[in-house]
């Protein structure tokens, strides 16, 4: 099992249609949440965590306001 430290890079999609994600959401529904699942939801929540803060968008704003759009 990966942990969610090892999903350091940005989420991926992981459905590309609008049929994938009926599917998706029918095993969901089916099934339940997968082990696989979880990790994604963990890994996710890590990222969104780490790198969609306050700070981070008030960098991005004094970056547009003072001319540079270093990310």
């Amino acid at each position: 099992m990966r942990s969610p430290a090892s999903f350091s890079s940005p989420p991926r999609r992981f459905v590309r249609s609008a049929e994938e994600a009926d599917e998706l959401f029918a095993r969901l529904k089916r099934d339940g949440l997968s082990p696989q699942d979880r990790e994604r939801m963990a890994a996710g929540a890590d990222y969104v965590a780490k790198h969609h803060t306050w700070a981070h968008r008030l960098r991005q704003i004094l970056d547009v306001v003072h001319g540079s759009r270093s990310s």
